[in-house]
């Protein structure tokens, strides 16, 4: 088993001058999350530490959702949307299979990597988890705003001002988004995350993440957001969420992992990342079903003909993901993709080289799922 790792850029819009810096950003993060699957020596990177309790997929999925997190190309970390106060606030979220433990963060302001962060969370359950827990107090699955900051201050991650997270880009597209809907009426307007820029449409994109498979078969997922442009200060997205934006699990036989990226109160209410791995876990398990079809069949009936989300206004059931399936018994894995946004940039590698997948709708098409075979 060699191991196996593929990220996204977040569902959404990708504009024609960014495209090719940023299929060549996901294929650096899939470089960087690989070593960390097989090198330790190579942990020492913007947000881990070469001695770690967690399992290599986490470690690798931090690193490559780490790599993400640095460029203005996508929302999360530097870079990120603004808030309806001008601010950056970041949510992360990072789970692994292994004692299905996860660790969430969200609205943090004075972070760069926020995956960071909650990966200093994880590895504390992680290793609380070994010891007696009735000798220990009940660690936090998520933290919020001031207090996540304090704990990241408290594990030694650098804090910076808020407005070195800001680029001009997030001014703009702040500023534009601002004016049209004050020109509409004020905030009770409807408002897509996209801009329209002399007559081109603009890419709002959303949640980035990863998912990993180890050498050990079991599995790993992160997400990291800036969330949607203009947003209440405070707001959550889906990333810190158990169960809506990352999901890992493995048994006996089988693993899975989920990445998801799109409108996040949608996504929690359906618990997108956990149900769409359970419908995935049952497909791998009968001989009437392949994987891509349960994910298909997920998408339409349980999200986006779900019974929590038939308020929902029109253009606002959003969504991307990535999913590893495995089945350690038969030695295979698949890797799916779904979105039903205009694209979805991705990558994944399971040797030295990376793989990039620019994946866009066609026509009238209203969801696309596909997938290939991991090469384990």
């Amino acid at each position: 088993m060699r191991g196996f790792i593929a990220v996204h850029a977040g569902a959404g819009f990708y504009a024609k001058e960014t495209r090719a810096d940023t299929a060549i950003l996901c294929q650096e993060a899939v470089i960087s999350g690989r070593k960390n699957l097989f090198d330790q020596s190579a942990r020492k990177t913007a947000i881990t530490v070469s001695s770690t309790s967690l399992s290599d997929c986490a470690e690798a999925c931090a690193a490559a959702v780490g790599v993400l997190e640095s460029s203005a190309l996508t929302n999360a970390g530097f870079g990120s949307n603004l808030t309806l106060a001008g601010s950056v606030e970041c949510d992360a979220g990072l789970m692994q299979s292994s004692g299905m433990h996860f660790a969430g963060v969200g609205s943090l302001q004075t972070v760069q990597h926020p995956i960071g962060v909650a990966r200093h969370l994880l590895k504390q359950h992680v290793d609380q988890s070994r010891k007696d827990p009735l000798n220990s107090l009940v660690l936090p699955m998520l933290l919020t705003g001031q207090g996540a900051s304090q704990f990241a201050e408290s594990v030694g991650v650098p804090l910076i001002e808020n407005s070195s997270l800001i680029t001009n880009r997030a001014r703009s597209d702040f500023q534009i988004a601002k004016d049209r809907i004050e020109k509409r009426g004020g905030l009770g307007s409807s408002l897509e995350n996209s801009l329209v820029v002399d007559g081109e449409r603009k890419e709002r994109l959303d949640t980035v993440g990863a998912v990993a498979l180890g050498r050990d078969w079991s599995t790993a997922a992160a997400v990291s957001s800036g969330g949607l442009l203009l947003k209440q200060p405070g707001r959550l997205s889906h990333a810190p969420v158990f169960g809506a934006g990352a999901w890992a699990e493995e048994d006996e036989e089988l693993s899975v992992a989920v990445s998801v990226s799109g409108c996040g109160e949608y996504l929690m209410r359906t618990h997108f990342a956990e149900n769409l791995s359970q419908q995935l876990l049952t497909a791998a398990r009968s001989e009437s079903c392949l994987p891509m079809e349960a994910a298909s069949r997920f998408f339409e009936r349980q999200f986006l003909r779900a019974k929590v989300n038939r308020h929902a206004a029109d253009g606002r059931l959003l969504a991307g993901a990535i999913a590893i399936v495995a089945n350690r018994e038969l030695q295979e894995a698949e890797l799916i993709w779904m979105h039903n946004t205009g694209s979805l940039c991705l990558a994944y590698s399971s040797n030295n080289s990376a793989k990039c997948v620019m994946s866009e709708l066609r026509g009238d098409q209203r969801l696309l799922v596909s997938g290939c075979r991991i090469n384990v």
